[in-house]
């Protein structure tokens, strides 16, 4: 793989590209963004014009390689980036960070539902399911774990990393939720301190707009957090 810069192609959001981009400062991958601003852009213009064999955002070229969706891409750059300890050391390790991925995914899935519901209590729907609803019992999962080590498979993975985007949201939204989480706050305050993460964050590459506000969100991050 060489070490000229890649495209990294995405809405000038943050919403699913979080994570990934995360990552790459993390790995020290160097790359220029192709960031999106109209769905014409996007649509009129690029999607089935780049050689993408699965056209959607977010992807990445680099040279002759052109991948689409959010897990090849964070597979994919580890290896980029020579850390390939991040997918897991071992064949079992491997399979448990897939594992994790797939829960933080449930998670995800849960949380967003609600962002993206048209419902008029939205306040109360978030509280309902961070204090009963799937995402609890999904977290306590992690606050099991956190008990016992400080990352998901006991060092660094891809699934830290998954992890932290979906319990920053949540924090986005109402920090005062991961209070019923202790450890699953000092998982979020340890990522926090990770020193390539923490330079990207205060970055000019850094976005924090959460969800395109065209597509009208329930919640979205213009707005203050529930409780402060």
């Amino acid at each position: 793989m060489n070490s000229k810069a890649l495209i990294f192609g995405y809405w000038n959001i943050r919403g699913r590209a979080g994570v990934i981009r995360n990552l790459l400062h993390y790995c020290e991958v160097p790359y220029e963004e192709k960031s999106y601003e109209t769905r014409e852009e996007w649509f009129n213009n690029d999607k089935f014009n780049l050689g993408l064999d699965f056209p959607n955002l977010p992807y990445i070229i680099d040279g002759d390689i052109k991948i689409a969706e959010t897990v090849a891409l964070m597979n994919y750059i580890p290896m980029k980036g020579n850390k390939k300890e991040l997918l897991g050391t071992t064949d079992v390790d491997q399979v448990r960070v897939s594992e994790a991925i797939s829960v933080v995914m449930d998670l995800r899935t849960s949380v967003r539902s609600i962002v993206w519901s048209k419902t008029a209590n939205f306040k109360q729907d978030f509280e309902d399911a961070l204090t009963n609803g799937k995402p609890k019992a999904l977290l306590m999962n992690f606050e099991k774990i956190f008990e016992k080590r400080d990352w998901i498979v006991g060092y660094l993975t891809t699934a830290d990393f998954w992890l932290f985007e979906q319990v920053e949201l949540i924090f986005e939204i109402d920090h005062t939720k991961l209070e019923a989480f202790p450890n699953v706050f000092k998982f979020y305050k340890r990522f926090l301190e990770i020193p390539q993460v923490k330079a990207h964050r205060e970055s000019d590459r850094f976005y924090t707009l959460w969800f395109l506000t065209g597509a009208n969100p329930v919640w979205n991050n213009t707005e203050k957090r529930l409780n402060i």
